[in-house]
């Protein structure tokens, strides 16, 4: 068996059948793929046993595992030489295993981590760039997907995911995965990531990711990181008490922001509070 690909899934029975799809029109077809059922309501086998592939395989987890216990068990289950991911409401391009192979026979690499497109937008992966860590790479760009990793089974096994964060965990799987094994970006866009499928409550979720590399986390990429979330949960109208706890992590290093632009991107709801969080600032650089 050449390609072990994992899907954990939960309730999205006809997104799966897109993404299983997906998969078996694949141009490389030695592969299995593993469906890992996390608990879902719908009927999850149903749907692997309509397409009557013996290179489908079923698995139904005991306890609830979220994405990174279905993919630790995935893991487990593959025989593969290598591990491919995909998430059950997105879907790859009929060349996506081909490049992944043909790149893992041309380089000397333990994994990879690829481009995508979403919102008819490519987000290209690329090398680190100066004094960059992976680290830096993902808070800044987040070019990442899961859907696009591509590992060796031995090195997959080794690492696996954190099971304790429920929002990152691909982000820190990449990053402890890199500090092991030689990680290389795959420019090719061969993956489809449908993003108004996945839950955008992570305002909260995300801090855990952050806490567990606070240590690790340069100033610079500190105010980048917790600026873009602050934003977003200004856009997606998140309580109060989040865009407040952004806001106040953004500024923590005041000298990485200007007062322009800071004026330009301060956009609370409300007169009285914007004009409230430009005086902290204000008085903040007086200090």
């Amino acid at each position: 068996m050449l390609v072990s690909v994992v899907i954990p899934c939960y309730n999205r029975e006809k997104e799966l059948n897109r993404s299983i799809l997906s998969v078996l029109e694949q141009s490389c077809q030695d592969f299995e793929i593993i469906v890992v059922d996390d608990l879902s309501e719908k009927d999850i086998e149903k749907v692997v046993l309509e397409f009557q592939d013996n290179r489908i395989k079923y698995y139904r987890l005991n306890t609830k595992g979220y994405a990174s216990g279905a993919r630790n068990k995935g893991i487990e289950l593959a025989t593969g030489k290598y591990i491919a991911f995909l998430d059950s409401d997105d879907k790859w391009f009929e060349e996506h295993l081909s490049v992944r192979i043909k790149l893992f026979e041309k380089k000397n690499i333990d994994g990879s981590f690829g481009s995508y497109v979403v919102n008819g937008k490519n987000r290209i992966a690329e090398f680190l760039k100066g004094k960059d860590t992976l680290l830096d790479y993902v808070l800044k760009y987040k070019p990442s997907g899961t859907p696009t990793f591509f590992m060796k089974s031995e090195c997959a096994k080794d690492i696996l995911f954190d099971t304790s964060l429920f929002v990152g965990e691909d982000h820190d799987f990449l990053i402890r995965f890199a500090k092991k094994y030689i990680l290389h970006p795959c420019k090719n866009v061969s993956v489809q990531v449908y993003w108004d499928n996945k839950r955008e409550a992570n305002f909260i979720g995300y801090r855990n990711f952050i806490n567990k590399y606070k240590e690790e986390i340069s100033p610079n990429t500190y105010h980048f990181h917790h600026k873009d979330m602050y934003l977003s949960s200004v856009k997606k109208g998140a309580p109060l008490g989040i865009q407040r706890y952004y806001f106040k992590k953004a500024v923590r290093y005041k000298k990485y922001i200007s007062l322009v632009d800071y004026l330009s991107w301060i956009k609370p709801k409300g007169i009285v509070l914007k004009l409230k969080y430009r005086i902290i600032f204000l008085i903040s650089n007086l200090i």
